[in-house]
């Protein structure tokens, strides 16, 4: 921000900590009439910055959910006979947030927290479990990505004709560490010494152990607790190989709708149109107001 008059630099001075709330209004938008808007939610400072000529301040700020204590303070603690909804509620109340579940439960015998923060150890327990998790605005969100994938998309966009089509876009596609056609899940018990190993398609569906090399195979070598257990660890493991199969970019003029965890529905864009997940959304005002966001092909399993 401009700062001609002193002001940024004397009695409006910032510290770190500060808290700040964010968003952004669209007026006429979608039309004459049609307002749009973002929340994006509470930040507190975390650095100032002042220059010169001509003086400016410029100010960086993280998301007021993510503290320290969340995802700094490492803790120690066996979980046993919990669900993974169990975990993120007790972790939710822990810091002050409100929990947001849209998820199967997970049940578990023990998972063990060692030396990790809440949130490396959530964000670890989820993921092994296919759920995406977000912190955002007081709130700590976990879905499921198989049900994310599955949802239409909420907004469409084409290739041309469209005030939203792409200003610039790139698509990739990719069979190194991806395109796995089967996961293999083995473990050995320390009590027992015996190996338990088990197989199964992207689907779900137990198969034999891989008879040629043409099979791509994905090994696992993670403690289970059942068969059913390393069913879903291998879908779940399957679904984060494959997921970077098909990925792409695009930029398009400032979307209040373009936000992470949605599904876009992409047309004109030949054998790379289709459904696709976002990773990630990035909003800049600046030479007007643009929307850009890192996407992946939706999987059906």
């Amino acid at each position: 921000m401009q700062d001609r008059d002193g002001k940024w630099a004397d009695a409006w001075a910032p510290g770190k900590g500060t808290g700040v709330t964010a968003s952004l209004n669209c007026l006429n938008w979608f039309g004459p009439g049609k307002h749009a808007g973002l929340n994006c939610g509470a930040f507190k400072v975390d650095e100032v910055e002042f220059s010169g000529v001509p003086d400016k301040v410029s100010l960086k700020a993280v998301s007021a959910s993510l503290n320290s204590g969340l995802r700094e303070t490492a803790r120690t603690k066996a979980w046993e006979g919990y669900n993974l909804r169990g975990v993120a509620a007790e972790v939710a109340a822990r810091h002050g947030l409100t929990l947001l579940y849209d998820a199967p439960e997970h049940t578990f015998a023990r998972q063990d927290q060692r030396e990790e923060s809440d949130l490396a150890f959530l964000t670890r327990l989820a993921g092994a479990r296919g759920v995406n998790l977000k912190v955002h605005d007081g709130k700590l969100a976990l879905y499921g990505a198989r049900e994310a994938d599955s949802k239409p998309g909420s907004l469409t966009i084409p290739k041309t004709g469209s005030q939203f089509s792409p200003k610039s876009y790139s698509f990739k596609e990719k069979s190194q560490g991806t395109a796995f056609t089967g996961c293999e899940v083995s473990y050995r018990d320390p009590n027992t010494q015996q190996v338990y190993s088990y197989a199964f398609d992207a689907r779900g569906n137990r198969v034999e152990k891989a008879a040629s090399d043409a099979q791509k195979v994905w090994a696992v070598n993670q403690r289970v607790e059942s068969e059913a257990d390393a069913r879903k660890l291998a879908q779940n493991a399957l679904r984060n190989k494959n997921g970077g199969e098909c990925a792409g970019n695009i930029e398009i003029m400032g979307h209040p709708g373009l936000v992470a965890g949605v599904t876009v529905s992409l047309t004109g864009f030949g054998r790379f149109s289709g459904s696709y997940f976002v990773n990630k959304a990035e909003h800049k005002i600046g030479n007007g107001y643009s929307t850009s966001a890192e996407l992946r092909r939706t999987l059906a399993y």
